[in-house]
């Protein structure tokens, strides 16, 4: 399960402000890439920094913990309101910036992008776990079950970390992979990263299941057309106590409120 954490879905108490004096000289630039992503850069950025990411009345934020940070244009086409964000106490923020922004064209292959929270491509280790599982003659779905198994035999949970998250945490695949060892966030996250990296749309996405308390994490799977759950985390406990599972999930026991 994922700790319901003020990054990923309590509400935030915005106050519109001038830029402090001492970011007078720090730029914030803006730009689009491939018509799937947001790519955000500055100096200034760092635990007390977020963006929300707003269209149609939805929201997403994102922390701003590197310089260079990016985020996945998964609501479609149309206009998106960008607001640069600085904590002041606990969840009062004010807005150091705001930017409007029009995507003209569908975004393509959004779920294919190395972008919070799937860093994919920064991730040396997955790299190297992708050569070691994949063969050029796999089939999607040999790829989709290699990936499963990977999680599922290799990882355990940290019921420690879930207790101790922290407000912007954010999944390195490097540190999940070398540690063995994580959340739901971090499984679907690095289960993501694997797929993406050979081709295959997936999705990482937040939400309920209705056998568990609290909120959760999963993945969607493009396969024939059709998005399709794996639940690696749920799997894992399953496993463990050496119960037979099916690996692609029925829609009706998961209520989505997020998708990345």
């Amino acid at each position: 399960m994922l700790k319901r954490v003020v990054s990923l879905f309590l509400v935030f108490v915005f106050f519109v402000s001038f830029i402090n004096p001492s970011f007078a000289n720090s730029s914030i630039v803006l730009s689009v890439l491939n018509q799937n992503q947001i790519k955000l850069e500055s100096d200034i950025f760092g635990r007390d920094m977020r963006v929300m990411v707003e269209k149609d009345n939805k929201r997403y934020y994102y922390s701003l913990l590197d310089s260079v940070e990016y985020f996945p244009l998964q609501l479609g086409s149309g206009d998106y309101s960008i607001k640069i964000l600085k904590n002041i106490e606990g969840n009062r923020y004010s807005v150091l910036k705001s930017q409007a922004l029009t995507v003209k064209k569908v975004p393509n292959n959004v779920y294919l992008t190395s972008s919070q929270p799937v860093y994919w491509e920064e991730s040396k280790l997955l790299m190297d776990v992708r050569k070691d599982i994949f063969s050029t003659r796999d089939s999607d779905l040999t790829k989709i079950r290699k990936a499963y198994n990977y999680i599922l035999t290799n990882y355990t949970y940290d019921f420690n970390k879930i207790d101790t998250i922290s407000n912007e945490y954010v999944p390195v695949m490097d540190s999940v992979i070398n540690d063995k060892s994580g959340i739901c966030y971090d499984f679907a996250a690095v289960f993501a990263g694997l797929l993406r990296s050979e081709g295959i749309q997936t999705k990482l996405v937040k939400g309920y299941r209705s056998d568990l308390n609290g909120y959760h994490a999963w993945n969607e799977v493009l396969y024939r057309g059709k998005w399709v759950i794996i639940d690696t985390t749920y799997d894992l406990a399953l496993v463990n106590s050496k119960t037979v599972v099916s690996m692609m999930k029925d829609s009706n026991l998961y209520e989505k409120v997020r998708e990345y």
